[in-house]
């Protein structure tokens, strides 16, 4: 794999161990711990303390778990989260697993775990096989009828998902604006999701030395999806009056798209596509490997001790 290419998850024995001397939780100090699976399984992403992109590995002492929202907040602002800093966060929380300040796991639900992981194991394998699908509507069907898998996009929180809506019409599902691929509503708010495909190109040509323009694929959908939330909030008091139900305060935007393991990205093209995401304001891109290498990394916490 190219140095600063994007890597898959760490070694399963090596998850296993992180999970368990983190006591299953998010390692941010005061985290309202914890974000949970409608079933409650907890929801914990892997975090590198130094980026792999800069030379990081998958040694333990280079990791920390957190919850998607700490997670989001430490990537988008990488320059208040030093890698001082999150390894202080790391021994701190370390000290206070040790001392048996808060539980060490949690509750035990192993009678269900072989149910559960089951299920997400069937999502890796139809990873595995359609890894190579171009067809969008293969991918909305896919997430349509599993949308657990689009939890990232709400950042853990529970929502209903509805598929194909028309945003800027009479009505949200009512011909007459945009096709959005899905709209995710939680509890305060909404985000606009759009899916594009594995083998949609996430990085374009060379712009300068070192310095790499985003795909016209990618930067399409950004503009796409921004012109359907514009759109959305510009229509918001008559697509309510036809749709009651329907809670939008700030939507934000999800896009899946790509798979950068497999674009083998070099390192300038890593640092390139990072900033440009980064600095994408209520706007989440998160690549299909990304999307999966966390799923895999879900069914190695779900497993029994």
């Amino acid at each position: 794999m190219p140095e600063g290419s994007f890597a898959r998850v760490p070694p399963r024995r090596v998850l296993k161990e992180v999970y368990e001397i983190f006591g299953k939780r998010c390692a941010m100090p005061d985290c309202p711990y914890p974000n949970t699976m409608p079933d409650q399984t907890p929801i914990l992403e892997i975090v590198h303390i130094v980026p792999m992109a800069q030379g990081g590995t998958h040694e333990l002492s280079n990791l920390l778990i957190l919850c998607p929202n700490h997670h989001l907040i430490i990537d988008r602002n990488r320059e208040q989260y030093t890698v001082d800093k999150l390894r202080n966060i790391r021994k701190i929380h370390l000290e206070q697993v040790a001392s048996g300040n808060f539980p060490s796991t949690v509750p035990d639900q192993s009678a269900n775990f072989s149910k559960k992981v089951t299920k997400l194991e069937d999502c890796l394998q139809l990873w595995a096989h359609g890894r190579r699908n171009s067809s969008e509507e293969y991918w909305q069907r896919t997430f349509a009828e599993r949308p657990e898998l689009l939890m990232s996009a709400t950042q853990g929180r529970a929502f209903s998902l509805s598929s194909k809506c028309y945003v800027g019409g009479k009505a949200i599902d009512n011909r007459g604006g945009g096709v959005l691929d899905f709209l995710a509503q939680h509890s305060t708010d909404a985000v606009l999701v759009e899916i594009k495909t594995p083998i949609t190109r996430l990085m374009g040509g060379q712009y300068r030395d070192g310095v790499y323009s985003p795909s016209h694929e990618l930067s399409g959908a950004v503009v796409q999806a921004l012109n359907y939330r514009n759109s959305l909030q510009s229509d918001l008091y008559s697509l309510r009056s036809h749709t009651p139900s329907l809670t939008v305060c700030s939507p934000s935007i999800f896009i899946l798209i790509g798979d950068a393991e497999r674009e083998s990205l070099s390192g300038a093209e890593v640092r390139s596509f990072q900033l440009f995401r980064t600095a994408l304001k209520d706007v989440v891109i998160q690549t299909y490997d990304e999307l999966f290498a966390g799923i895999e990394a879900l069914t190695v916490f779900m497993e029994p001790r």
